[in-house]
This record gives C-alpha cells, sequence and structure tokens, in this order.
C-alpha cells in the first residue's frame, strides 16, 4: 500500500463527516479524490487529527457493534415497569414483556441498582436452590433406570478400530520385573512386580534384618544415594532424622550464621532475571 498524502480538502471533509459517516462509505467518497483509500488509511488519519464517532453513531446499527434489529431504547415506560416488577418477577417473564433478551434486563437492572427481593429468592421461580426444592427432579435418572446401550458390545468403527490398544497390549517402554532405575530424587528402583516398584536401600536392610518399622526410614550414612551397601545403611526413626536435619541441633552462633547465608542466598536468587 503506498503512502497518501492528504490534502487540505480531504482533511476537511474527514473532519466535517467522520463522526457520523460509516468508515467505509466515507473511504469511497474520498477516492474520486485519491483515486483508492483503504479503510485502514481513514481510521489511521483520523486517529492522527483526534476524531471519534459520535455516541449516537455508536449506538446505531451503522456501526457494527450492534445488529440489524438488535437495538433497544429505553423509554421512561419501560424503566418505571423494570424499577416495579424486577424484585418480584422472573427475569425471563419480564424480558418478554418488555419484548427484550434477558441479558438486557439484567444490563439495566443492574445500572439502576435494582435486585431481586429476598421472598423472591425463596421460591423456586427464583432458580436458587433451596432445602425441599424438587427443580430438576423430572430430569433426574429414576431408581432403577436402564442405560440405553445396556447389554450392547461396543465394535470400533473408523480409524479407532486400527489404533486402539488390543487385549495384552504390553506399551513399548515396560521394564522387565527385576529391572532398576533412578527416581527423580536420585534414588535407586527396583521393579518387583507390575506396578510395583521398591527402592533398592530398603531391600537391602530388609534382607538382612527383616521388615522396617512402622515410623522408620533408612537413611545412608554417608549421604551417598548410589552407595549402597548394609555397613553405609542405618534405620532410623522419623524423629531422629527430624532432628538430624533440624537447625536446632547446631550451636547458636552457628544457627546465626546459617540463617544469615539462607536470607542473603534468598536475596541473590529475587534478583536474578
Amino acid at each position: 500500500m503506498s503512502r497518501h498524502i492528504w490534502t487540505e480538502q480531504e482533511e476537511a471533509l474527514l473532519c466535517r463527516a467522520y463522526a457520523t459517516t460509516p468508515t467505509r462509505e466515507l473511504a469511497a467518497r474520498l477516492s474520486p479524490h485519491t483515486g483508492h483509500l483503504s479503510l485502514y488509511q481513514v481510521y489511521n488519519k483520523a486517529r492522527s487529527l483526534g476524531l471519534k464517532k459520535s455516541a449516537r453513531f455508536m449506538a446505531s446499527e451503522h456501526s457494527g457493534r450492534i445488529k440489524a434489529g438488535m437495538l433497544r431504547v429505553w423509554t421512561k415506560e419501560k424503566e418505571s415497569i423494570l424499577r416495579r416488577d424486577y424484585p418480584d418477577t422472573p427475569t425471563r417473564e419480564l424480558a418478554a414483556r418488555l419484548g427484550l433478551t434477558i441479558k438486557q434486563v439484567y444490563h439495566k437492572a443492574r445500572c439502576m441498582n435494582l435486585k431481586k427481593s429476598a421472598a423472591f429468592r425463596t421460591t423456586i421461580e427464583s432458580g436458587c436452590f433451596r432445602t425441599g426444592h424438587k427443580i430438576g427432579l423430572s430430569n433426574r435418572f429414576q431408581v432403577g433406570n436402564a442405560p440405553f446401550n445396556k447389554g450392547r458390545a461396543y465394535h470400533a468403527v473408523g480409524r479407532s478400530a486400527e489404533t486402539h490398544y488390543r487385549a495384552g497390549h504390553i506399551p513399548h517402554n515396560t521394564m522387565p520385573t527385576g529391572a532398576v532405575m533412578t527416581d527423580s530424587s536420585g534414588y535407586l528402583k527396583q521393579k518387583i512386580a507390575d506396578n510395583h516398584w521398591e527402592y533398592v536401600h530398603r531391600l537391602v536392610w530388609e534382607k538382612a534384618h527383616g521388615p522396617i518399622p512402622d515410623g522408620h526410614i533408612v537413611i545412608f550414612k554417608d549421604g551417598d544415594k548410589s552407595h549402597i551397601a548394609l555397613d553405609n545403611l542405618a534405620c532410623i526413626s522419623q524423629r531422629e532424622n527430624m532432628q538430624r536435619n533440624a537447625i536446632h541441633r547446631y550451636p547458636d552462633e552457628l544457627k546465626k550464621t546459617i540463617l544469615a547465608v539462607a536470607k542473603l542466598n534468598k536475596i541473590i536468587e529475587d534478583k536474578q532475571p
């Protein structure tokens, strides 16, 4: 699109007609002077001149914001009816009487700060659920209801018949029983059976000492999760483990240092992009 140089005559026409004329029509009227003018060029020039569509135009069908036949004007009479009947009348019924949509009635009521009355809200017509109301009871599944497809076998159709899993299908990434893997925390796990994995260090401990008591865990003495040896394992209570990892086990001076370092690290992390 070539750049257009606006003349004083064109700017005068734009300033005079932009507020009340559809932009497409205005572009066509300017075209005899310019040869061809796009809607974008008209919009852009109007914006640079600070021109806007009038409120009357924006409320009309020509603005494109309201579909033809949907324009509704609230008269004093309709506002009076709304103010009088809205608190105790179902909105759907009121909209039908006024020849409006439910959304238009709700919007106008909100603008006028109208609300449904407390008495109306306790009725079934309000749509508010209350104890004892049986709204929708007729549409619920009844006791003993049989589904329409009861007793019918499902038969895959189309592409689903070619791509669905067959009975006994085993995914390509299935690992055999006895396989060992490392989890996201760095612990080794071993597959005992389908969908059943156990931590290797727990298996080693239980093989030598029997089941691990409730409330106890197996830890690595040297902190190395890959060093799985019986002499490097210890079974302690969860309380002991908390005390080992808590800051309270350190001297007061060391506690202050640990907290200061943690605070400094937090400041550094917050400043990083």
